[in-house]
């Protein structure tokens, strides 16, 4: 900024005053607010430098459209026509001018060069890039798959059982649908330390949950049994599918004395009373204990946790029914593996009978 005795301060600094170095500054300066970054319109300088400067400016807007008319105004004019020769002289061609329009004075001509509008980005549709207009137009009411008719189901059922009636169409969401299938149909079996482990115990009981899981000291399982051979001989799980399972166990666990039986009745097994009842309907540190010693001696619970659904809601709710039931099932399949074996000797054996039996020399 200028001062009064003919120096320029500058951070505190006097500068002697030099028309030159005022002119270079004046000049880059108005450069500067010429140049598409600034709008000029509101910035507003005091004209206070010495030597040339102009200020204040009209705004950035403006200017371009005199640059691009400076630009594109490159018009063609043609002088008017001479009259008609006489005969005997030349006749005058038309002299065609190219005149340009003078630019603006102190516009360079890469200011008044009209610079290149970018078009608008395409917008994306909410439907996707094969979205059409009749896809935008649909809706729940008037959609149609796009199959062949012959493999659109029936919306009405053939034959429909007397026991069930007609769609309801009582649920308009997944949640709502989710809330159903969710709901407690047996009440919580109440105890007293539920609040406790589901605050303190978790990283406890998870632990222990995944150790019984991947434990092959004592199986029950059968040698040939899956179960068996997806932890002792293949690497079926992944361990940290293992370790989510043990927190989800530990989840439905608890769900057991807060919520009580969330599935169908139909697959629930209630013991009152007897070897088969449940022995934790009070503790729930208990059902967690005897749920360890299940994963840890019978394989096919692990395959129930990984599973979840109806199958986990089976083990937690009850460990000692579910282990007695499954203890039941290896009895059964061990019984009918060797009948299996016994009739398959007996078969080969009548097979083998019949071939000596046609042989040449049994028939000589």
């Amino acid at each position: 900024m200028a001062s009064h005795d003919g120096t320029i301060a500058d951070e505190g600094r006097n500068l002697p005053h030099d028309p030159v170095f005022a002119a270079q500054l004046a000049a880059e300066l108005n450069a500067f607010l010429r140049s598409p970054q600034v709008d000029c319109g509101t910035y507003m300088v005091a004209n206070t430098l010495p030597g040339p400067f102009e200020a204040p400016y009209p705004p950035r807007p403006e200017w371009e459209d005199v640059a691009k008319e400076a630009e594109m105004a490159q018009t063609t004019t043609s002088v008017p026509e001479a009259p008609a020769p006489t005969p005997g002289q030349p006749q005058a061609k038309t002299t065609v001018a190219k005149v340009t329009a003078p630019a603006p004075a102190g516009v360079s001509k890469k200011a008044r060069r009209p610079r290149a509008v970018q078009a608008p980005a395409p917008t994306s549709s909410p439907l996707g890039a094969a979205s059409t207009i009749d896809e935008i137009n649909v809706t729940e009411n008037n959609y149609r798959p796009k199959l062949d008719e012959s493999l659109i189901p029936p919306a009405e059922a053939k034959v429909r059982s007397k026991h069930y009636g007609a769609y309801f169409g009582e649920f308009t969401s997944s949640e709502a649908a989710r809330r159903h299938r969710h709901r407690s149909r047996v009440g919580a079996k109440r105890a007293a330390d539920t609040q406790r482990v589901k605050k303190f115990g978790r990283a406890f009981w998870v632990r222990r949950l995944y150790e019984a899981m991947v434990d092959v000291s004592e199986i029950s399982d059968g040698k040939d049994s899956i179960h068996r051979q997806r932890i002792t001989a293949l690497q079926a799980f992944e361990p940290l599918d293992l370790e989510a399972a043990a927190h989800h166990i530990f989840d439905k666990a608890v769900q057991v004395h807060e919520d009580g039986w969330c599935r169908p009745l139909l697959y629930r097994k209630h013991a009152v009373r007897g070897k088969n009842s449940d022995k934790a309907a009070d503790s729930l540190e208990l059902r967690l204990s005897l749920i360890c010693e299940l994963l840890r001696t019978k394989k096919a619970m692990v395959d129930d946790a990984v599973r979840g659904g109806v199958t986990l809601a089976l083990l937690v709710d009850n460990p000692t029914g579910r282990g007695a039931t499954k203890s039941s099932n290896d009895v059964g399949n061990e019984k009918k593996g060797r009948r299996l074996k016994v009739a398959k000797e007996l078969e080969a054996k009548g097979r083998a009978d019949e071939e000596d039996g046609d042989s040449p020399e049994a028939q000589a």
